[in-house]
């Protein structure tokens, strides 16, 4: 087995095993790329081969604990390694020691074709539908049954909704921040970006993406007032969403959650008026009770892989 650290045979390497189902930006090697520069991670790609690899396995090293994690972090999602054949021994000595998380159910092959032992457990769902997808087809139980979607419509649309798209700049970022906080204090919870290392992840990440890729921000606005403000990162034919927060002014907290699933269930439809190519949208993983509520259908379950380095066990 090879460690590749090399930006162009990485760069070869990764084209060679993103095989599979487009994700969209976190498909590409810039992107991820990105979060590896954030987090001074060094790409630490495993193959038996650049010219005709029969494993690739895409890396980066903690260079402070030298920690093995996936390239651009244990935080990006849509992971998974390219593995055909290779020696049982060698490659289970080689992964025994990660925890591979968010890997997509549809990715487990991968996993599952290696010769050597694993154990998966279930860490969170992620939603994922077709563009132009019908905003009462993300029905499924609870708050987001037919009933309540049909409520949450008649009750937005009765306030003349207007979308609003511009490029991604840091002034709306600082904005959103501030939303998310707010949203949160309604519910007594703290927001994740009340922590400046994320937002300084956020705005490195998002602002001054490279070729390929684009970011957008989306205000959603009732009766001229702001309810909700959004955060779309395109590529590839994909638009993943990173943030959506209603905005909270003098709503209570059913008024709020109303927004929300308005906008969740919406967007797909008011894509294409501004991303024609757009062919899916994206609204990411993790553990949240609101995307296990939602059609099963658009539902992708995450999973955390641990390899077992006892071989007959």
């Amino acid at each position: 087995m090879k460690c590749i650290e090399s930006e162009e045979d990485c760069r070869r390497l990764w084209l060679m095993c993103r095989v599979r189902e487009n994700y969209g930006v976190t498909d590409l090697f810039d992107f991820r790329q990105k979060f590896n520069d954030f987090l001074g991670l060094k790409r630490k790609f495993i193959t038996d081969s650049i010219d005709n690899p029969q494993i690739i396995i895409p890396l980066s090293e903690d260079i402070i604990t030298g920690k093995n994690v996936w390239f651009g972090g244990d935080s990006i999602e849509d992971n998974y390694i390219f593995y055909v054949n290779g020696p049982q021994e060698e490659i289970s000595s080689l992964l025994k020691d990660m925890e591979y998380t968010k890997v997509n159910e549809s990715d487990l092959e991968s996993f599952d074709s290696l010769p050597c032992p694993h154990r998966k457990r279930e860490t969170g769902t992620k939603i994922r539908c077709p563009i132009r997808f019908d905003p009462l087809d993300f029905s499924g139980g609870g708050h987001w049954s037919k009933r309540n979607l049909l409520r949450v419509k008649k009750y937005i649309e009765s306030h003349n909704p207007q979308w609003s798209w511009q490029n991604l700049d840091e002034v709306f970022l600082e904005r959103i921040f501030q939303a998310s906080s707010n949203f949160y204090k309604l519910q007594s919870k703290r927001s994740n970006f009340e922590n400046e290392e994320t937002k300084s992840k956020y705005r490195k990440i998002l602002l001054g993406l490279s070729q390929g890729m684009s970011s957008y921000s989306v205000v959603v606005s009732c009766d001229s007032e702001e309810i909700a403000m959004i955060v779309v990162v395109y590529a590839k034919g994909v638009a993943t969403v990173p943030v959506l927060v209603p905005c909270v002014g003098n709503l209570d907290l059913k008024a709020v959650n109303y927004i929300f699933r308005y906008c969740i269930s919406h967007l797909p439809i008011n894509i294409p008026n501004y991303i024609p190519e757009c062919k899916a949208v994206d609204y990411q993983g993790g553990l949240h009770r609101w995307k296990t509520q939602t059609n099963p259908n658009i539902q992708v379950k995450q999973y955390q892989v641990s390899l077992n380095n006892i071989l007959n066990e």
